[in-house]
């Protein structure tokens, strides 16, 4: 496997931070409802793992940090069951999503909360989308969202904000200590890659703590362009998770996709 995506941060402080998009837990309920199963890809803590299992589908989570599967099978242990547990338990799965493979099929598989721009190339997205077309069902769904890269890599350049320059996050609490959060990202404008830096200010005093995360992100057109190589054909392409019309300024890109 290749290095995560989120290397040397720890799974706790990521998750005390990244707590998803507003609007996208009913989204994603709503598009798993009437489907027998979902994979997800980048699963991550576990955010959304009790949406899914409240529409009673077959689930299967797959992310490559461990520290970040640990605390999906806490979750899995006090998520509430429901009648197909029996027969087809939730399953979660190390493993990298440029290249996996299972014995079955989905009806829906979904990539949230901008978890595709943490694959480092093209080629790999190319791998990505390959195997999610080998893994959907003929009426499957593939349905990803992420942040609309368009209108700032446009309009805006790397030299427009220092290296060193840091935005307060949040004041989060885990592990039974209280933190400030702040961020920092550095901007290779020509390759596409944002590098970004979690610095964690314990308030009650100490050494700092750090999380990184790449991102390689993608604009609208790439992202249709490279889903039609692969066979998969958008069906839909919103600006948020309300069905709203997109445009370059929206803040959002959420993309439903069929197999052709």
């Amino acid at each position: 496997m290749d290095k995560p995506y989120s290397y040397g941060y720890d799974a706790q402080l990521y998750a005390a931070v990244h707590r998803g998009t507003v609007g996208d837990l009913q989204f994603y309920a709503d598009r798993a409802s009437g489907r027998r199963s979902v994979l997800e890809l980048g699963c991550g803590y576990g955010r959304l793992i009790p949406t899914f299992l409240a529409a009673d589908v077959r689930y299967v989570g797959l992310d490559i940090h461990q520290g970040l599967l640990k605390l999906c099978r806490r979750l899995l242990i006090d998520a509430p069951k429901g009648p197909l547990d029996a027969r087809f338990p939730p399953a979660l799965v190390r493993g990298d999503m440029a290249a996996f493979a299972f014995a079955q099929p989905f009806d829906l598989i979904v990539l949230p909360y901008s978890g595709l721009f943490c694959l480092p190339t093209r080629q790999a997205v190319l791998s990505c989308f390959r195997a999610v077309r080998a893994h959907l069902t003929p009426h499957g769904r593939f349905v990803i969202d992420v942040y609309n890269a368009d209108a700032f890599h446009e309009d805006a350049r790397p030299e427009d904000q220092a290296d060193d320059h840091e935005d307060w996050v949040d004041c989060v609490s885990t592990g039974g200590r209280d933190f400030n959060v702040y961020e920092r990202s550095r901007w290779n404008w020509d390759a596409q890659v944002l590098q970004t830096s979690y610095r964690y200010e314990p308030l009650a005093g100490g050494e700092n703590h750090w999380g990184h995360i790449d991102h390689h992100y993608l604009l609208s057109r790439e992202l249709q362009s490279l889903m039609a190589r692969e066979g998969l054909k958008v069906c839909e392409q919103r600006g948020d998770f309300r069905g709203g019309a997109w445009s370059r300024d929206s803040d959002h890109l959420v993309i439903e996709a069929r197999p052709v």
